[in-house]
């Protein structure tokens, strides 16, 4: 496919979205675009907003806005490459835009720019520093070879694997005078050595301290207990001062505002510095006079006795934050909750919106769960995960939290996320900036240290990690451990089989959840012995899902699709109607089984992997243990409607096998939204 034809294919996916240059654009040496300067990224409005000269490329507007992400994630920042010599920063630049034109039709994702400028530009400052002005250098092995020897030791094993994986695939998007080409074919140096592929010379040359590709570190699991614990209590304290702490910080707010008003009444306001002007605002509310007093301002020491705060401000006195500090422990213990009872990734956590928390099912038996957005797989759906209903708690509690910034910051009242950023620490705010910095104070706080069971739990689940502990130490706390936790405690409680927990925690392959749980066997080959206090809630959760399901099936009037669901339909009539205890008798001894997708339920369990449920055709009308509701018609309907926009665009033009399985998915397609109605142009 021509590049001008690539390029119009992504503007007929994508609209006035993705305008990152003209067509003519294509032709243009690193050394033309330097000349030219055009614009590389465009804001919401469609106006210019980052050059090719420019120091920052801005593709925040390109980025997903259903996410809760921060601004600078989607800005690529040259400024520490300036000092290169001209030549190399335009090839760097030239290579950062066709990688970003290149794979955000693909992959939907603002930050690619980011993630490849990060892992590349390292290579370039090799260059610069050896007096070399092109990436063409490294194309002969003995070049290359020689920089593996000076950079490697700078990096550990997965960093410097997947620079080199970047790396090799410059050669992939035809810049005119970048003939670069990694001297690596399919993943082997083109040497007589088999043995120099990318991964082992990563592993060669990487920093030899560091040569395991550490793992997502495990939570022993009575030291999380413990973390839980405390969390749960903390919930619970602070939901009994959670008004009177929004209300000191409402009212302090606005005595700030006041303070500045007056400051800027003052005659001599208009000479003085930034710096002291806050000087004399914090002068105003330390001291106020009378007549400040007449305009409404009071000292902090007097709102916190107002409001009854004063033990807590005393309390904290030493962290330097006072009252603030407390916040940060409310916001870790809601991140504690809702990360440990659902095995969310941080992202997910902070896209949820104040709808989030959701129960479905009897009141005798009901299902909580938290539904969010995710974009790191399905490239953005909504997604529900089975919870505790504790995190309906948790929820409401960062919502009261964060109310005083809704309602005070114009910028703010209209964003639909429950966890906020803004630049400003007069008021409680826990979000992309902030969130996953509270955690530390929550272990130091609660003093969460490792005993001599946790080291011994640790290195069992910990092996693939150069990470370190000692009996004594705080513990290492981290967003994602949470979620590696959790597979690990279901696996080792024989609670649920890898092809249930790989649909809770929503990854596309069993082989990852297998990954995620490393060595989950041999806890449970040694019977170790664990409570099980922990995993209840939702292992109870599970079996109420299942009831819940089996009753749809076996007992509503609601139409089913796939080749199990008409049998199911036929057999309604006659089939006998159990009662929750006898069906949950039937899940509990394996007579009712049932996993599934966003593509449908199967009645194979844990028997059937679904490791190519990335493909859906594998299960779809034809397998005789599948399932289908109307939803699953509904994103039988999406796939093809996202299939064929594709299709027509050009894009997978010289991808045959993959044209081929969208076809297929199509066919599937068609036939399942025939037997439901489901019109495709609705």
């Amino acid at each position: 496919m021509s590049k001008f034809r690539a390029y119009k294919a992504v503007q007929a996916t994508f609209g006035s979205l993705l305008r990152p240059v003209e067509a003519s654009w294509f032709g243009l040496t690193p050394k033309q675009l330097a000349n030219l300067n055009p614009v590389v990224s465009y804001d919401d409005k469609g106006n210019p907003k980052s050059y090719f000269s420019d120091s920052k490329w801005d593709f925040s507007a390109y980025a997903d806005k259903k996410t809760n992400r921060v601004k600078a994630k989607y800005i690529v920042t040259f400024n520490g490459s300036k000092q290169i010599n001209a030549n190399l920063l335009s090839e760097l630049k030239s290579l950062v835009l066709h990688y970003f034109f290149y794979n955000f039709p693909k992959r939907t994702n603002a930050r690619c720019g980011v993630s490849f400028y990060e892992r590349i530009s390292k290579f370039f400052s090799y260059l610069d520093g050896i007096k070399q002005k092109s990436i063409n250098y490294l194309g002969k092995s003995i070049h290359f070879h020689e920089m593996l020897r000076h950079l490697g030791p700078n990096y550990a094993f997965g960093t410097l694997s997947s620079s080199l994986g970047m790396l090799a695939s410059l050669h992939s998007y035809e810049v005119p005078t970048i003939t670069f080409r990694l001297p690596v074919e399919r993943g082997q140096l083109l040497s007589a050595n088999s043995e120099d592929t990318i991964s082992k010379l990563a592993e060669k040359h990487c920093n030899q301290s560091r040569r395991v590709s550490d793992q997502t570190l495990y939570i022993p699991f009575h030291l999380q207990e413990r973390m839980v614990n405390h969390a749960y209590e903390f919930i619970g304290e602070a939901e009994k001062r959670i008004d009177d702490i929004v209300g000191f910080f409402e009212e302090h707010f606005e005595v700030h505002r006041i303070s500045e008003e007056i400051e800027a009444s003052e005659p001599a306001s208009q000479s003085r510095s930034t710096a002291k002007k806050k000087q004399r605002c914090a002068s105003i509310r330390r001291t106020p006079s009378k007549v400040d007093r007449s305009k409404g301002i009071v000292t902090r020491a007097e709102l916190l006795e107002k409001y009854g705060l004063t033990d807590l401000d005393t309390k904290y006195a030493a962290t330097g934050k006072g009252i603030l500090y407390y916040t940060r422990l409310i916001a870790a213990s809601v991140y504690v909750i809702l990360a440990s009872f659902s095995g969310m990734r941080e992202d997910e956590i902070l896209a949820m919106k104040k709808s989030a928390f959701g129960t479905i099912g009897s009141d005798e038996r009901p299902i909580h769960f938290l539904r969010t957005y995710e974009t790191k797989l399905t490239g953005g759906k909504d997604l529900d995960y089975v919870t505790s209903p504790i995190a309906e708690r948790a929820l409401k509690l960062i919502i009261k939290l964060h109310g005083p910034a809704k309602r005070l910051i114009p910028e703010l009242k209209n964003v639909p996320f429950i966890f906020l950023s803004y630049p400003i620490n007069r008021l409680p705010m826990y979000g992309v900036s902030g969130l996953a910095e509270t955690l530390p104070h929550f272990i130091k706080h609660f003093d969460i240290r490792m005993t001599a069971e946790d080291v011994e739990d640790f290195e069992m689940h910990n092996q693939q990690t150069s990470k370190k502990v000692k009996i004594g130490e705080l513990w290492p706390i981290a967003t994602h451990q949470f979620r590696r936790s959790l597979i690990i405690n279901f696996l080792t409680h024989r609670s649920l089989g890898v092809t249930q927990v790989k649909q809770q925690v929503k990854h596309l392959y069993g082989s990852m959840t297998e990954y995620y749980g490393g060595d989950y066997d041999l806890p449970k080959l040694l019977n170790l012995a664990r409570s099980e206090d922990f995993m209840k809630s939702i292992n109870d959760e599970n079996v109420a899902l299942q009831v819940a399901l089996y009753k749809r099936f076996y007992m509503s009037n609601e139409r089913l699709g796939g080749e199990k669901g008409k049998q199911l339909e036929k057999e309604r009539g006659v089939a006998k109607h159990l009662t929750d205890e006898e069906i949950k008798t039937l899940i509990v001894t394996g007579g009712f089984t049932v996993s599934w997708t966003l593509y449908g339920y199967c009645m194979k369990g844990n028997v059937c992997t679904k490791e190519q449920v990335i493909d859906p055709t594998t299960c779809g009308a034809a397998c005789d243990s599948m399932i289908l509701t109307i939803e699953n018609a509904k994103a039988w309907k999406r796939l093809y409607l996202r299939n064929m926009k594709l299709l027509s665009s050009d894009i997978v033009v010289g991808f045959e096998g993959t044209k081929s399985m969208m076809k297929a998915q199509n066919a599937v397609a068609v036939k399942i939204m025939d037997w439901f109605e489901l019109d495709v142009a609705s």
